[in-house]
């Protein structure tokens, strides 16, 4: 809150920068090939970038926008598959050493991002599969409260919608919340987003064409 510093990603264009609210200041490259999902820890400790296919990487980038490459670390899980072009992840907003990562029809989850060391490969440093996860389609959005802690919620590409409580701990179990709600069948869920003042209630957003679009 209160600080200037944005980071996000553009198809075809890569990452970018910012640390100005001036509309004429440009924007600073951090990546190249396609942007996909971009965030911040806590502090601005590390920053998160992703390029197409859930290729991931953690950040050390300086007030103007420098990259240290020489601290440059792809955090993607050893053994993930299945990832979509666009692939989606969260920080935990309780606790952003914590990462949940879709990929294919499996939700993935990293205890520890700091103690994944610079490099270039794939890691299994801090990763857990959560098996369970895995309950038809592919999951193609996150989302999660910093007032509801260690609940997770995600979506899938043929419209179901699950919540994960107490997420951080061992190989939870998903709760079906999308079955007799009167959400669209088949279709693709583009977003789930956390209600931080009410706990209750989570919008998502549907992408299909003729398909009513945002439910609550």
């Amino acid at each position: 809150f209160g600080d200037s510093v944005i980071i996000g990603g553009m198809q075809d264009n890569g990452n970018f920068f910012t640390n100005s609210t001036n509309p004429n200041v440009n924007w600073i490259p951090i990546s190249g090939a396609d942007g996909t999902y971009s965030t911040i820890a806590d502090g601005k400790a590390f920053y998160y970038g992703s390029i197409q296919s859930g290729l991931t990487g953690r950040l050390n980038i300086s007030n103007t926008g420098a990259v240290n490459v020489l601290t440059l670390a792809r955090i993607d899980p050893t053994g993930g598959s299945g990832y979509l072009f666009i692939n989606p992840f969260i920080l935990d907003p309780d606790n952003t050493n914590r990462m949940y990562m879709a990929g294919g029809s499996y939700l993935w989850r990293n205890d520890d991002l700091s103690s994944i060391l610079p490099g270039i490969n794939t890691t299994s440093t801090g990763w857990t599969q959560l098996t369970h996860t895995n309950v038809g389609g592919i999951i193609s959005a996150i989302g999660a409260s910093k007032n509801q802690p260690n609940v997770v919620y995600f979506g899938t590409s043929i419209g179901r919608i699950y919540r994960i409580d107490n997420a951080q701990n061992g190989n939870p179990t998903p709760t079906d919340i999308w079955t007799g709600k009167g959400l669209p069948a088949g279709a693709y869920v583009s977003c789930v987003a956390v209600n931080p003042d009410d706990l209750g209630t989570v919008v998502a957003t549907f992408s299909n064409y003729n398909t009513k679009s945002v439910f609550i």
